[in-house]
């Protein structure tokens, strides 16, 4: 799956705003997916760009930089690492012939109370019996 090139981008823009063709159409004289048609007119009407012709200020870059906008890196979180030793211990232990195997329920129940015990709440409480 390939980058379409800027001058499919404009063309599908001019069939849309200045032909009003349908998105099958404009798929089909464009050979590209419907899927694209429809990524690249949404983006267009986000960007504020749902006419033809384009102004005048808007080159094949600008173009590219509204309707591609860069991403910007996530925040990093304060969410806390769960002690990964217990559950490998857990995991990789030999279990005695009647001890219950170690299922989602329960890491769930221990990620919980782990996150209930840093947020100062106390894990012995009847909410977790």
């Amino acid at each position: 799956m390939g980058r379409t090139d800027m001058k499919t981008i404009r063309s599908i823009l001019q069939f849309r705003f200045d032909h009003q063709l349908s998105m099958a159409e404009i798929a089909l004289a464009s050979r590209v997916s419907q899927g694209t048609v429809h990524n690249i007119l949404s983006r267009a009407r986000g960007a504020g760009l749902d006419r033809w012709p384009l102004p005048e200020d808007i080159d094949d870059a600008a173009l590219r930089r509204a309707l591609y906008p860069p991403v910007l890196a996530p925040e990093p979180d304060d969410r806390l690492e769960p002690d990964w030793s217990d559950a490998v211990e857990a995991l990789t232990r030999k279990r005695k012939r009647r001890e219950p195997r170690l299922t989602r329920r329960v890491c769930a129940s221990a990620i919980a109370a782990a996150s209930m015990h840093a947020e100062g709440g106390d894990p012995e409480s009847d909410h977790w019996h």
